[in-house]
Protein backbone atom coordinates (compact mmCIF):
# COMPACT_ATOMS: atom_id res chain seq x y z
CA UNK A 1 0.00 0.00 0.00
CA UNK A 2 1.03 3.62 -0.46
CA UNK A 3 2.34 5.81 2.33
CA UNK A 4 -0.49 6.95 4.58
CA UNK A 5 -1.06 9.24 7.54
CA UNK A 6 -3.81 9.61 10.12
CA UNK A 7 -4.24 12.33 12.75
CA UNK A 8 -7.33 12.41 14.93
CA UNK A 9 -8.04 13.03 18.63
CA UNK A 10 -4.39 12.92 19.65
CA UNK A 11 -3.61 9.75 17.71
CA UNK A 12 -1.07 9.98 14.88
CA UNK A 13 -0.49 6.88 12.77
CA UNK A 14 1.75 6.82 9.71
CA UNK A 15 2.79 4.23 7.19
CA UNK A 16 6.09 4.99 5.50
CA UNK A 17 7.26 2.13 3.33
CA UNK A 18 7.45 -0.98 5.53
CA UNK A 19 7.29 0.95 8.83
CA UNK A 20 4.08 1.74 10.73
CA UNK A 21 4.39 4.29 13.54
CA UNK A 22 1.69 4.75 16.17
CA UNK A 23 2.13 7.91 18.23
CA UNK A 24 0.08 9.26 21.13
CA UNK A 25 0.19 13.02 20.69
CA UNK A 26 -1.44 14.38 23.85
CA UNK A 27 1.50 15.79 25.81
CA UNK A 28 -0.76 18.16 27.75
CA UNK A 29 -2.42 15.05 29.24
CA UNK A 30 0.85 13.11 29.60
CA UNK A 31 -0.24 11.05 26.59
CA UNK A 32 -3.32 9.59 28.20
CA UNK A 33 -6.20 8.49 25.96
CA UNK A 34 -9.90 9.19 26.43
CA UNK A 35 -12.82 7.53 24.66
CA UNK A 36 -12.38 9.63 21.52
CA UNK A 37 -8.72 8.67 21.31
CA UNK A 38 -9.55 4.98 21.65
CA UNK A 39 -12.12 5.26 18.86
CA UNK A 40 -9.50 6.99 16.70
CA UNK A 41 -6.96 4.29 17.49
CA UNK A 42 -9.45 1.60 16.51
CA UNK A 43 -10.08 3.33 13.18
CA UNK A 44 -6.39 3.70 12.39
CA UNK A 45 -5.32 0.20 13.44
CA UNK A 46 -8.13 -1.36 11.42
CA UNK A 47 -6.71 0.37 8.33
CA UNK A 48 -3.17 -0.75 9.19
CA UNK A 49 -4.28 -4.37 9.51
CA UNK A 50 -5.00 -4.45 5.76
CA UNK A 51 -1.52 -3.25 4.73
CA UNK A 52 0.25 -6.29 3.32
CA UNK A 53 3.51 -4.40 2.74
CA UNK A 54 4.10 -3.32 6.36
CA UNK A 55 6.89 -5.17 8.15
CA UNK A 56 7.09 -3.58 11.59
CA UNK A 57 4.96 -1.41 13.89
CA UNK A 58 6.48 1.11 16.31
CA UNK A 59 4.56 2.45 19.32
CA UNK A 60 5.69 5.77 20.79
CA UNK A 61 4.58 9.10 22.22
CA UNK A 62 5.19 12.84 22.02
CA UNK A 63 7.12 14.77 24.65
CA UNK A 64 8.19 13.57 28.07
CA UNK A 65 5.74 10.66 28.31
CA UNK A 66 5.36 7.43 26.36
CA UNK A 67 1.77 6.41 27.12
CA UNK A 68 0.01 6.70 30.47
CA UNK A 69 -3.24 4.83 29.97
CA UNK A 70 -6.87 5.86 29.86
CA UNK A 71 -8.70 8.96 30.96
CA UNK A 72 -12.30 8.43 32.07
CA UNK A 73 -14.65 10.19 34.48
CA UNK A 74 -15.66 7.44 36.91
CA UNK A 75 -18.44 9.72 38.24
CA UNK A 76 -20.09 10.00 34.82
CA UNK A 77 -21.99 6.79 33.95
CA UNK A 78 -22.35 7.75 30.29
CA UNK A 79 -18.66 8.57 29.90
CA UNK A 80 -17.80 5.28 31.61
CA UNK A 81 -20.15 3.34 29.32
CA UNK A 82 -18.84 4.84 26.08
CA UNK A 83 -15.25 4.59 27.30
CA UNK A 84 -15.73 0.85 27.83
CA UNK A 85 -17.09 0.43 24.30
CA UNK A 86 -14.21 2.43 22.86
CA UNK A 87 -11.64 0.35 24.72
CA UNK A 88 -13.19 -2.91 23.51
CA UNK A 89 -13.09 -1.70 19.91
CA UNK A 90 -9.49 -0.58 20.30
CA UNK A 91 -8.38 -3.92 21.76
CA UNK A 92 -10.18 -5.80 18.98
CA UNK A 93 -8.45 -3.70 16.32
CA UNK A 94 -5.06 -4.04 18.00
CA UNK A 95 -5.48 -7.81 18.04
CA UNK A 96 -5.66 -7.72 14.23
CA UNK A 97 -2.09 -6.41 14.06
CA UNK A 98 0.28 -9.38 13.80
CA UNK A 99 3.40 -7.45 12.83
CA UNK A 100 6.69 -7.54 14.73
CA UNK A 101 6.49 -4.62 17.16
CA UNK A 102 8.81 -2.18 18.90
CA UNK A 103 8.06 -0.04 21.94
CA UNK A 104 9.99 3.18 21.39
CA UNK A 105 9.77 4.49 24.95
CA UNK A 106 10.45 8.17 24.37
CA UNK A 107 9.42 9.26 27.89
CA UNK A 108 8.02 8.10 31.21
CA UNK A 109 6.00 4.88 30.89
CA UNK A 110 3.12 4.45 33.34
CA UNK A 111 -0.24 2.71 33.67
CA UNK A 112 -1.36 1.53 30.22
CA UNK A 113 2.09 2.29 28.87
CA UNK A 114 3.32 -0.73 30.79
CA UNK A 115 0.88 -2.90 28.84
CA UNK A 116 2.24 -1.53 25.58
CA UNK A 117 5.77 -2.22 26.76
CA UNK A 118 5.16 -5.85 27.70
CA UNK A 119 3.05 -6.48 24.60
CA UNK A 120 5.77 -5.43 22.14
CA UNK A 121 8.39 -7.82 20.80
CA UNK A 122 11.28 -5.44 21.48
CA UNK A 123 11.70 -2.20 23.42
CA UNK A 124 14.17 0.65 23.65
CA UNK A 125 14.09 3.48 26.17
CA UNK A 126 15.72 6.78 26.91
CA UNK A 127 17.98 6.38 29.90
CA UNK A 128 16.13 8.86 32.12
CA UNK A 129 12.70 7.28 31.70
CA UNK A 130 10.83 5.79 34.63
CA UNK A 131 8.27 2.97 34.60
CA UNK A 132 5.49 2.22 37.02
CA UNK A 133 1.97 1.92 38.32
CA UNK A 134 0.66 5.08 40.06
CA UNK A 135 -2.94 3.83 40.18
CA UNK A 136 -3.20 3.27 43.97
CA UNK A 137 -1.72 6.70 44.66
CA UNK A 138 -4.25 8.17 42.22
CA UNK A 139 -7.20 6.43 43.86
CA UNK A 140 -7.51 3.31 41.71
CA UNK A 141 -6.23 -0.22 41.12
CA UNK A 142 -3.93 -1.23 38.20
CA UNK A 143 -6.44 -3.81 37.04
CA UNK A 144 -5.91 -4.24 33.29
CA UNK A 145 -2.20 -3.47 33.37
CA UNK A 146 -1.76 -5.96 36.21
CA UNK A 147 -3.11 -8.64 33.89
CA UNK A 148 -0.46 -7.68 31.35
CA UNK A 149 2.33 -7.47 33.94
CA UNK A 150 2.33 -10.97 35.41
CA UNK A 151 5.72 -11.51 33.78
CA UNK A 152 7.30 -9.16 36.34
CA UNK A 153 8.90 -10.80 39.39
CA UNK A 154 6.23 -10.91 42.10
CA UNK A 155 8.05 -8.87 44.73
CA UNK A 156 9.02 -6.11 42.31
CA UNK A 157 5.52 -6.03 40.84
CA UNK A 158 3.68 -5.85 44.16
CA UNK A 159 6.05 -3.22 45.53
CA UNK A 160 5.39 -1.13 42.42
CA UNK A 161 1.60 -1.65 42.69
CA UNK A 162 1.35 -0.93 46.42
CA UNK A 163 3.74 1.99 46.61
CA UNK A 164 3.32 3.64 43.19
CA UNK A 165 7.11 4.09 43.26
CA UNK A 166 8.73 4.37 39.81
CA UNK A 167 11.08 1.74 38.42
CA UNK A 168 14.22 2.97 36.68
CA UNK A 169 15.13 2.21 33.09
CA UNK A 170 18.28 0.48 34.35
CA UNK A 171 16.19 -1.90 36.47
CA UNK A 172 13.83 -2.67 33.58
CA UNK A 173 16.85 -3.37 31.38
CA UNK A 174 18.40 -5.72 33.96
CA UNK A 175 15.07 -7.55 34.27
CA UNK A 176 15.06 -8.11 30.50
CA UNK A 177 12.14 -5.87 29.56
CA UNK A 178 14.23 -3.43 27.54
CA UNK A 179 16.57 -4.37 24.71
CA UNK A 180 18.52 -1.13 24.90
CA UNK A 181 18.81 2.13 26.82
CA UNK A 182 19.93 5.23 24.95
CA UNK A 183 20.76 8.82 25.70
CA UNK A 184 18.66 11.55 24.11
CA UNK A 185 21.36 11.98 21.49
CA UNK A 186 21.56 8.26 20.66
CA UNK A 187 17.85 7.46 20.89
CA UNK A 188 16.84 8.00 17.23
CA UNK A 189 19.81 6.04 15.90
CA UNK A 190 19.10 3.22 18.34
CA UNK A 191 15.47 3.04 17.26
CA UNK A 192 16.50 3.02 13.61
CA UNK A 193 18.88 0.14 14.31
CA UNK A 194 16.10 -1.95 15.82
CA UNK A 195 13.71 -1.14 12.99
CA UNK A 196 16.30 -2.38 10.51
CA UNK A 197 16.68 -5.61 12.47
CA UNK A 198 13.21 -6.39 11.16
CA UNK A 199 12.87 -4.70 7.78
CA UNK A 200 16.26 -5.63 6.30
CA UNK A 201 15.35 -9.31 6.04
CA UNK A 202 12.69 -11.20 4.05
CA UNK A 203 9.24 -10.40 5.39
CA UNK A 204 8.00 -13.97 4.97
CA UNK A 205 10.76 -15.39 7.18
CA UNK A 206 10.65 -12.64 9.81
CA UNK A 207 6.86 -12.78 10.05
CA UNK A 208 6.92 -16.56 10.29
CA UNK A 209 9.51 -16.33 13.08
CA UNK A 210 7.21 -13.89 14.91
CA UNK A 211 4.10 -16.04 14.48
CA UNK A 212 5.80 -19.31 15.41
CA UNK A 213 7.36 -17.82 18.53
CA UNK A 214 3.98 -16.75 19.89
CA UNK A 215 2.41 -20.04 18.91
CA UNK A 216 5.11 -22.00 20.74
CA UNK A 217 4.91 -19.66 23.73
CA UNK A 218 1.29 -20.73 24.14
CA UNK A 219 2.23 -24.44 24.24
CA UNK A 220 3.17 -25.46 27.78
CA UNK A 221 4.14 -29.07 27.14
CA UNK A 222 7.74 -29.50 25.92
CA UNK A 223 6.94 -32.52 23.74
CA UNK A 224 3.98 -30.77 22.13
CA UNK A 225 6.12 -27.71 21.48
CA UNK A 226 8.82 -29.79 19.81
CA UNK A 227 6.22 -31.63 17.75
CA UNK A 228 4.81 -28.29 16.62
CA UNK A 229 8.31 -27.12 15.65
CA UNK A 230 8.99 -30.25 13.56
CA UNK A 231 5.60 -30.06 11.83
CA UNK A 232 5.89 -26.35 11.09
CA UNK A 233 9.44 -26.75 9.78
CA UNK A 234 8.29 -29.32 7.24
CA UNK A 235 4.98 -27.77 6.26
CA UNK A 236 5.70 -24.03 6.36
CA UNK A 237 9.34 -23.09 6.88
CA UNK A 238 11.07 -25.27 4.29
CA UNK A 239 8.54 -24.43 1.54
CA UNK A 240 9.01 -20.72 2.32
CA UNK A 241 12.78 -21.09 2.19
CA UNK A 242 12.56 -22.30 -1.41
CA UNK A 243 11.55 -18.78 -2.41
CA UNK A 244 14.45 -17.10 -0.60
CA UNK A 245 18.14 -16.91 -1.38
CA UNK A 246 20.06 -19.46 0.68
CA UNK A 247 23.45 -18.38 1.97
CA UNK A 248 25.20 -20.63 4.46
CA UNK A 249 27.67 -18.04 5.69
CA UNK A 250 27.85 -18.24 9.47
Amino acid sequence: MADWSFNKNGVIVTIHGPVVTVRIDRPDLKNGMDKDSFFAMEEALTYVSYDLDAKVIVYTGTGDYFYTGGRVDANDPEDTRIYGIAQEKYYAAKALIKLPSIAAVNGHCQKGGMSWLFDCDMAISKSWNTFGYPEVRMGGVPMLVMADSMCLPKKIALQAYYSSEPISADTMYRLGYLNAIASDQEYDATLDRFIHMVIDYPKTLVQMTHDCYYEMASITDDKERLAYAHKTLQERVLPAMKNEKQEYNI
